[in-house]
């Protein structure tokens, strides 16, 4: 007997899931009851959302740490951060590489914008934690969450090489290990988790680690600075979302107090600013392997013979030619860049692909890919 769509949102609320439970979180949803799923939510209006995981990411003292706090903060206190709406909602700031320094750091925050922190939701942990070898540290920050009554939407993780527990950041089971507690923070107590993380030894080709990082990423964020202290954070990848919004800052010394011999104590604060340095330019074709550079050309070729239009959306630059993911594998298989053997194809296709992808050459949507650039640039 054929569903009845006219009530369909209705009946498929009333389902029992197995043994008896409502709403199953892996029970399949019908197509026209989608609308009975919750809205995405901004938790800062095209920068973040909610219940997702971002990275913030740069070199040592880029000032991604101070940034991060600064998103943070104007999360928790609920005001417009870069005349951008932001979602008002407790934070909870692990400090897990600067420990007690944090202090500080919210001291001049506070100084700064003549804030009373007792009116602030925003919560430190100051502290490392092992968030790779298993989930028992991930729980312990759930279990003080849900006793002290916090529903936080932000998890902050400052940083990720304080909190992996000695692991191997390049290594894929550690990455992933990594990535499943991140994952059980961001379901248990439904917040978005953020990660600030270093950049690899050649800065321009982003965040170090496994690849598996920035593919599991919803919002990568980069920080750059010049010698004169001048900033830029980029946005570099938005899984939803246009790329590209650049926000240039500099870190302002506050004087915070004296220390017990009478010294000035400071600490900096984020201040906007007009100019920055901006994002620092992926390593040229010159520096692509062999292979990658035959998948490049021949995504070019197939984008001569087979390249179409891209679909009226403000997913693809304007006038962009698209091809599709399928037909430029199979091309490569033809030309002879895929061969069987060891690595076999499929793995040989995945490292073009991402490698191409990482080094921001192509992109693609919706099944469809176009070349951003032949040189990096």
């Amino acid at each position: 007997m054929p569903l009845d769509l006219s009530n369909l949102n209705a009946e498929w609320n009333e389902l029992p899931g197995p043994n008896g439970r409502a709403h199953d979180r892996l029970k399949p949803i019908p197509w026209g009851a989608l609308g009975s799923l919750p809205r995405r939510e901004p938790l800062i209006k095209r920068v973040i959302e909610c219940t997702a995981l971002s990275v913030i990411y740069g070199e040592s003292n880029c000032g991604k740490s101070f940034f991060a706090l600064d998103l943070a903060a104007h999360i928790a206190r609920g005001v417009p951060w870069r005349d951008r709406r932001t979602k008002q909602c407790p934070v909870v700031y692990l400090a897990a590489e600067g420990g007690l320094g944090i202090k500080e750091r919210l001291t001049a925050y506070q100084h700064h914008h003549s804030i009373d922190p007792a009116d602030v939701p925003f919560y430190v942990i100051p502290a490392s934690a092992d968030l790779r070898t298993d989930p028992t540290d991930a729980m312990a920050i759930i279990e003080h969450i849900e006793a002290l009554g916090i529903e936080p939407g932000l998890i902050v993780d400052d940083t990720l090489a304080a909190t992996f527990g000695g692991g191997n950041e390049n290594a894929s089971d550690d990455m992933g290990l990594f990535l499943a507690n991140m994952q059980l923070l961001r379901e248990v107590t439904g917040a978005h988790v953020q990660i600030i993380h270093h950049c690899g030894k050649e800065a321009a080709r982003g965040a170090r680690g496994h690849s598996s990082l920035r593919a599991a990423t919803d919002t990568e964020i980069e920080i750059v600075a010049d010698q004169k202290g001048n900033r830029t954070a980029t946005v570099t990848k938005q899984r939803d979302g246009a790329t590209g919004d650049q926000f240039h800052f500099r870190l302002d010394e506050v004087d915070i107090g004296q220390d017990e011999d009478g010294d000035s104590i400071t600490s900096c604060v984020v201040v906007s600013a007009d100019h920055g340095p901006g994002r620092q330019q992926k390593p040229t074709g010159k520096l692509l392997t062999a292979k990658l550079q035959s998948g490049l050309d021949v995504l070019q070729e197939c984008l001569e013979e087979q390249g179409q239009p891209a679909p009226d959306s403000n997913h693809y630059p304007p006038g962009v030619q698209v091809a599709n993911l399928d037909a430029w594998r199979d091309m490569m298989l033809r030309r002879g860049v895929l061969s069987e053997g060891k690595p076999t194809a499929r793995q040989q296709w995945k490292r073009i692909h991402d490698g191409l992808s990482d080094r921001e050459l192509i992109a693609e949507w919706n099944s469809l890919v176009w070349i951003v650039s032949r040189d990096g640039t």
